[in-house]
């Protein structure tokens, strides 16, 4: 998946591979980088101009930097009892800025629930431990764990060969956002996201949704035998610009 936003200043790239090792145990491994490329610099660049301390910027000692977050994750998910799936995902983080750079280590958990063959309801605990990462300049960050709940009702629609899956998310986190959350009590913050997509045939879909900060997304996707092909856009203040999502996925 490749999404370029923020006057596609910002690039996010998701590459991932999963493989079925028996009938209720999959593995999966993924890459993900998120970075702004071709930053200038000018620390360099500034000469003082005379005893007064006046200064002004000698533009060719302005170079370029880079900013980037890899994030490397091994996954396992496997079947347990009936209508039950749990998951672990294990990842590994590099941070880059211009010269300097971090190093982290995360562990996230995620549980599914199946009812009735159309009602799915699925928790995520993201950061488990509090994930830690550490800069060459020994400076230290943590990320504390957020919590998703989400659930989902497919709605079957026989005659017109068409499903209805209208979905919820509740997000927690303990980073004490206060008026920046939907709702928040003490360090504790709760925001809300809901989307629906509408499928016809299992070939044709349409995507329509609310982030957690009340941004429309709109999408489309087609999928054919072994590939699917989806397209999201989001909508930001005209002073950011648009998101565009672009995702392909092939089973072999």
């Amino acid at each position: 998946m490749h999404t370029q936003q923020m006057i596609a200043s910002v690039n996010y790239d998701f590459l991932a591979a999963g493989f079925t090792q028996d009938d209720n145990r999959v593995i999966a491994f993924s890459l993900v980088r998120l970075g702004i490329d071709n930053i200038k610099d000018s620390r360099q660049a500034q000469r003082i101009i005379n005893q007064a301390g006046d200064w002004n910027i000698d533009f060719s000692q302005v170079t370029d930097f880079n900013a980037s977050d890899y994030i490397f994750t091994m996954a396992v998910a496997q079947n347990w009892k009936q209508r039950w799936t749990w998951g672990v995902n294990l990842k590994l983080i590099r941070r880059n800025l211009a010269e300097y750079h971090a190093n982290g280590l995360g562990l996230d958990l995620g549980l599914q629930r199946t009812f009735k063959e159309n009602i799915y309801w699925g928790l995520t605990l993201k950061n488990v431990t509090t994930t830690l990462i550490a800069w060459d300049t020994g400076s230290k960050e943590l990320v504390k764990p957020e919590l998703y709940s989400g659930a989902g009702y497919l709605l079957n629609l026989t005659k017109l060969n068409s499903t209805f899956l209208p979905v919820i998310d509740i997000i927690l986190r303990a980073e004490n956002r206060q008026q920046s959350a939907e709702t928040h009590l003490g360090n504790l913050s709760f925001d809300y996201a809901a989307g629906l997509e509408y499928s016809y045939h299992s070939i044709i879909f349409v995507r329509s949704g609310l982030d957690e900060i009340h941004r429309l997304n709109l999408g489309v996707g087609l999928q054919i035998p072994h590939v699917r092909v989806d397209y999201a856009y989001t909508s930001y203040d005209s002073e950011l610009g648009n998101s565009h999502r672009v995702g392909l996925l092939i089973s072999l």
